[in-house]
């Protein structure tokens, strides 16, 4: 009897001790990707001319219908003009913003940056881009947020056709300048102005159906990390640049 009850007091302390290492492997993964995601967080002084910022929030009525519509939690995107200071098509239009207004705004900021194309002329265009649309008042391109899933069909249709009327010298220029811009809309015009983005690719990188979830194309960027505005802040486990590769990583290899 006393050896059957050693039996099963030892095969409960097995029990118990493999859970407790299963336990303990289980929290040395979950503390080295918390580990990881926060090395992602970065600071905003790391924030570089040209460099794009896709923000998140998950209030706001506009926020929630453009989510719903691009799949992607981010529903902003602005870009870099100087250290401390972005260009964004907003309600009210084009302006110049603070990042610390950024920062309040958003939950959180997820930063892409294109290294190999931003130069000292491309980056005086980027702003002098950004000030005539300020002076000329742009408008908020409400009707193109509206219309965006119609659009975006129909760009999907026609894009082998575009792309043919291109090269057989069919088709007028993108212009980039226009009469109005949604967030991710300015972004793209600013691609394409600067001539990162050149009239043959133009044709395919449709303005008026870029969203914020479409500037995760390599064209306009690597993600570089988060910016938030309390550094203790922890990033969600199920957003979509949980797990990416950052920028230091893939350009330092």
């Amino acid at each position: 009897m006393v050896s059957i009850n050693n039996v099963e007091i030892n095969a409960q302390a097995r029990v118990i001790t493999i859970t407790n290492i299963i336990s303990h492997k289980l929290s040395v993964v979950f503390q080295s990707k918390r580990k990881e995601v926060m090395a992602h967080i970065i600071d905003k002084s790391d924030l570089k001319p040209g460099d794009i910022l896709l923000c998140f929030t998950s209030s706001g009525d506009l926020n929630n219908k453009v989510q719903g519509v691009t799949g992607s939690g981010y529903s902003h995107a602005a870009i870099c003009i100087n250290g401390d200071v972005v260009g964004e098509a907003l309600r009210g239009g084009v302006r110049k913003t603070k990042i610390e207004d950024i920062l309040d705004e958003y939950e959180y900021v997820a930063l892409l940056r294109q290294p190999d194309c931003w130069n000292a002329t491309r980056l005086k265009k980027l702003e002098s881009f950004v000030d005539q649309a300020i002076n000329d008042r742009v408008a908020f391109n409400f009707e193109g947020i509206k219309n965006f899933v119609d659009a975006k069909k129909e760009s999907r249709i026609t894009e082998i056709q575009r792309i043919t009327d291109y090269f057989e010298g069919k088709s007028d220029p993108v212009v980039p300048e226009k009469g109005q811009y949604f967030c991710s809309e300015l972004v793209a015009a600013v691609f394409i102005h600067v001539g990162i983005i050149e009239q043959s690719a133009a044709t395919v990188y449709s303005l008026e159906v870029t969203s914020p979830a479409d500037l995760r194309d390599p064209t306009y960027g690597s993600f570089v990390g988060y910016l938030v505005i309390c550094k203790k802040f922890e990033i969600p486990s199920d957003d979509e640049f949980f797990n990416e590769t950052p920028f230091h990583e893939i350009w330092a290899a």
